[in-house]
């Protein structure tokens, strides 16, 4: 977790009125400074309000910039300037959200509910009361990248398969934890691919599971490979992590079976893993994505049409979110500015040309609105 808070990136703007929201342990467990600065000093002065986004390889990213350009089109004289802030994802973007490193964070219906209650990975903070929806945004659909030639043709045929399912922070691997629980698989029905170390160890226990020794036994190339993922005994402190560049390799040369996506699709990463070979997306069954819908109501169904596949899936909604320490008139004009030109976001990417005001309005909120956009949304009657 520590590589992925690396990633944070600041502007850092200084004035007075500085305060510490959360306990040193915890702003230092989620690699925040210590120098925060409150919602409310931040916005009197006028001065810049932050969207946190996540890395800047997402669409959450893009979508900030798009969010932002709007606002800043339409600004008044004195209103604060609008600005992106690519973070390491939910989990960094919730504490900032508490402490006030961020005004703004674009994150996942699912994030939201866990967040607010204090559920899963959020528990470490206690449920975030004061975080409060704006709108949705655009669609997060579950998928599974499998070699085009594979016999998996669902989720549940990847059963005792070694998969990549993200970081532990990311949506991704929560979402595959509460998908093997529902199926009631265990540790070992999902092995996980971290590492190189991890593939070595499946290789290991796959090949000795082998009747055939000339199956068993690895090609020298292969044995190269695996040294280019493995950790040395003498080289404690080498990273191991699979880099999402060795992705496509991985999997085309079935180290792998199967990758977890759960973005925009096809996006950077799947378009640069199909270059190694054929792909193509997989997805739970329906029997289990009625029943994991059913006991997770945070994520809903989704249809996906790309790579001339049309899948039918579940997943969850993005969407913009803030804390209730936010100024209305600043959620309000934010609302305003982003509604008033729809149209014109539609247009800007392919998973955006189904956006209107009242879809953003009424799905994925699953947590109270803010009041600023309570009232933009009664006055425009789109609630």
């Amino acid at each position: 977790m520590r590589r992925l808070l690396a990633q944070h990136h600041y502007w850092p703007i200084s004035f007075g009125g500085l305060q510490t929201v959360l306990p040193i342990l915890i702003v230092s467990l989620l690699g925040l400074s210590l120098t925060v600065f409150p919602l409310h000093s931040l916005n009197a002065a006028g001065v810049s309000i932050h969207i946190g986004t996540g890395p800047v390889t997402g669409l959450a990213y893009r979508t900030g910039g798009f969010i932002c350009r709007l606002v800043n089109e339409q600004k008044g004289e004195n209103s604060p300037v609008c600005l992106v802030e690519a973070t390491s994802g939910p989990l960094y973007d919730i504490g900032a959200l508490r402490t006030g490193e961020v005004d703004f964070a674009i994150i996942g219906t699912d994030t939201q509910s866990l967040a607010f209650t204090g559920g899963g990975e959020y528990m470490i903070f206690g449920a975030f009361r004061d975080l409060r929806s704006v709108f949705s945004i655009y669609q997060q659909p579950y998928l599974v990248l499998v070699k085009e030639d594979s016999e998996i043709a669902t989720f549940e045929n990847l059963k005792g398969r070694l998969l990549y399912r993200g970081q532990p922070t990311s949506p991704e691997f929560a979402t595959t934890d509460l998908l093997a629980d529902s199926l009631e698989w265990g540790d070992e029905d999902l092995p996980s691919a971290l590492s190189g170390a991890d593939i070595e160890a499946y290789e290991s226990q796959r090949s000795e599971e082998e009747s055939d020794d000339e199956v068993a036994k690895k090609e020298p190339e292969e044995d190269r490979a695996v040294e280019e993922l493995e950790t040395t005994e003498n080289s404690e402190e080498v990273d191991d992590s699979i880099l999402t560049s060795e992705l496509g390799r991985l999997l085309c040369e079935e180290r792998i079976d199967g990758v977890v996506m759960m973005n925009e699709f096809p996006n950077e990463l799947s378009r640069e893993m199909a270059t190694y070979c054929g792909l193509r997306a997989i997805a739970p069954g329906k029997e289990t994505r009625d029943a994991f819908i059913e006991a997770y109501p945070f994520y809903v169904p989704l249809t996906t049409a790309n790579l001339d596949q049309t899948i039918d899936t579940f997943g969850t909604l993005a969407t913009l979110v803030t804390s209730a320490a936010m100024a209305q008139d600043t959620v309000y004009n934010l609302v305003k500015s982003v509604m008033s030109q729809v149209e014109q976001v539609s247009g800007l990417h392919p998973l955006y040309r189904d956006l209107h005001a009242q879809g953003m309005a009424q799905e994925g909120n699953l947590i109270p609105l803010h009041r600023g956009a309570k009232k933009y949304f009664q006055e425009e009657g789109l609630r």
